[in-house]
């Protein structure tokens, strides 16, 4: 039996957009492809926002982040035998320094439905509530002098570090 028997999934888009690619969509600052049971994002693949109001601050472009997520959600069909689903900034059709760019791995409860990204993984999750799913969750360290090696996360929404994160229950 074929590794995608029992996967139902969408070929990519051959289409070019206005913005001269396969991916962008108009008046949207994000791309998401759900072509399947496995997901691999970049939430840094733009310049994003983290907390609210006067407690607001940026974080930096993760560089090449974006173009890894969409080219291995494209790449795993050769291995799998379906497309994987993507979800990235997109830098063509985003406006620069827009506090409603909010980073997904820091939006507190209040800001989720503003989120593209909270309400793209609902969809996600329940497009192929039937299969296992699995995200993948790309982040870059182009920019840093120390500490390049690869980080792998397990666990959704846990933070081990001295602040307690947001979302933790």
């Amino acid at each position: 039996m074929a590794p995608n028997a029992a996967v139902k999934t969408s070929k990519p888009s051959t289409r070019t957009s206005k913005s001269g690619d396969i991916y962008s969509t108009p008046n949207k600052p994000y791309v998401a492809l759900l072509n399947g049971p496995v997901l691999f994002t970049a939430p840094h693949g733009l310049e994003v926002m983290r907390g609210e109001g006067t407690e607001q601050r940026s974080h930096k472009q993760e560089r090449y982040s974006t173009e890894i997520s969409l080219k291995l959600a494209l790449g795993i069909e050769k291995y799998l035998g379906f497309y994987g689903s993507c979800l990235v900034w997109n830098v063509k059709t985003a406006k620069r320094n827009d506090p409603k760019n909010l980073d997904p791995n820091y939006i507190t409860k209040k800001q989720w439905e503003k989120s593209p990204w909270h309400n793209i993984l609902k969809e996600f999750r329940s497009k192929y509530n039937q299969l296992p799913l699995f995200h993948v969750d790309i982040h870059g360290k182009l920019n840093r002098k120390k500490d390049r090696l690869l980080d792998v996360g397990t666990m959704r929404c846990k933070n081990y570090g001295k602040t307690k994160n947001k979302l933790d229950p």
